[in-house]
């Protein structure tokens, strides 16, 4: 007798309720984001695009990421450099 293959759906699977609040750190810190995480970002993405990481298809829109993440790293830290400039200049009179 041939047996018959069953297939396992996501409600099949016994859930197990989870607390939240042990999962969860004693005193929550605000979320943060600096530029230096995203310069991080895209060492991470020229390192995986090296070591062949991504299949051809994904190339175009891991591309579009990096190029939009390192405009943003770039107008950010002219935005800096100028507000540096700005409050040396101002800081003067």
């Amino acid at each position: 007798m041939a047996e018959k293959q069953t297939k396992t759906m996501a409600s099949d699977i016994p859930t197990t309720p989870v607390n939240a609040a042990a999962e969860q750190p004693a005193a929550a810190e605000p979320v943060s984001l600096s530029i230096e995480d995203l310069v991080n970002v895209i060492r991470v993405i020229n390192v995986a695009s090296e070591r062949g990481a991504f299949k051809a298809a994904e190339l175009s829109s891991v591309g579009v990421v990096h190029d939009r993440i390192a405009k943003f790293i770039d107008a950010s830290q002219k935005a800096a450099a100028e507000n540096a400039n700005g409050e040396a200049t101002d800081g003067g009179e």
